[in-house]
Formats: structure tokens, C-alpha cells, sequence
């Protein structure tokens, strides 16, 4: 776990790239903020995988000591395999309807919790993991979702 921090705190304190890069209308400034990890790429997979058992484990543990589950199971995904893995970018196969999730906090604020109307910080501990109990485990919130043509729906 200590080498995934490294590596997230290395490639986050890069210098912000502005050189030009190909694009499909010819070449264009990559003026939009994004990092650039030349080199470090397969290297983040490796270490992203390791990460990624290290904290299976953990929800495991976490899930059995809650009596949500009696036995571990690879077979816990939604989404069918990538028929081509080592093409793809980004983290492993995932779902975020979850009963339980776990976030690593860094230094940068911006998690917060809506509780009794007012909405609060959550408190960067350093060296800790925030424990969210998902849907699956709690009764339903109120939530709301704009990503449909209709505008903003409120779903209670």
C-alpha cells in the first residue's frame, strides 16, 4: 500500500504539461492541465494490481466481520472481462453499487457528508482508509441524477 501512495504522490507532483501532442484536426497545446507519466505507465499497472488484491482482501475482511459475507468469491464482478486487457487504461474492473467502499485520503480536501441537512468535511486522517457503507448494505438515500435529457431528476 505504501508503494501505491508513492506512486500516486510522484505522478500527481509532476509539472503540469503544456507541450503539443497529436490530435485528430492536426496538433493542438495540451493547455488543459493533464499530467503526463511517460515511461511510468506499465509500471502503475503492476503496482495499481497489487493495490487492487491488497484491498479485496481488506473488503473481505471487512465484509465478514460485518456478517455480509460467509464466503470469499472471485465471482463478484458485473461487468464480463475485457477480451483485450492489455489494451486497457485506467483501474481494474469495478462497480460502484457496492456495499461497502473504501477510499484512500490524501492531503487534498474535498470529500464531504451530507448528515441532518448540513453538509460536512470529512476529516484527512493520514494513513487511514475511509470505510463507506454502499447501497447494497443500507437502506436507500436520497439522491439526485442529471446525466438523462429531461434536466435534473430527483430520485428518492
Amino acid at each position: 500500500m505504501e508503494v501505491q501512495v508513492e506512486r500516486v504522490q510522484d505522478i500527481a507532483s509532476m509539472p503540469l504539461s503544456s507541450e503539443t501532442i497529436p490530435s485528430s484536426s492536426g496538433q493542438r497545446t495540451n493547455n488543459r492541465g493533464t499530467r503526463r507519466a511517460t515511461g511510468r505507465i506499465s509500471r502503475s499497472r503492476e503496482v495499481n494490481e497489487e493495490y487492487a488484491k491488497y484491498l479485496r482482501r481488506v473488503v473481505e475482511k471487512l465484509l465478514r466481520s460485518l456478517s455480509l459475507v460467509s464466503v470469499p468469491s472471485e465471482d463478484k464482478n458485473y461487468y464480463p472481462p475485457c477480451p483485450r486487457p492489455d489494451l486497457a487504461l485506467g483501474v481494474v474492473a469495478h462497480t460502484d453499487m457496492s456495499a461497502i467502499s473504501i477510499l484512500v485520503p490524501n492531503d487534498v480536501q474535498g470529500l464531504q457528508v451530507f448528515k441532518e441537512g448540513h453538509w460536512y468535511d470529512v476529516k484527512y486522517i493520514p494513513n487511514a482508509l475511509i470505510i463507506h457503507i454502499g447501497e447494497q448494505a443500507e437502506r436507500s438515500i436520497d439522491h439526485g441524477f442529471g446525466g438523462f435529457r429531461g434536466g435534473f431528476r430527483f430520485v428518492p
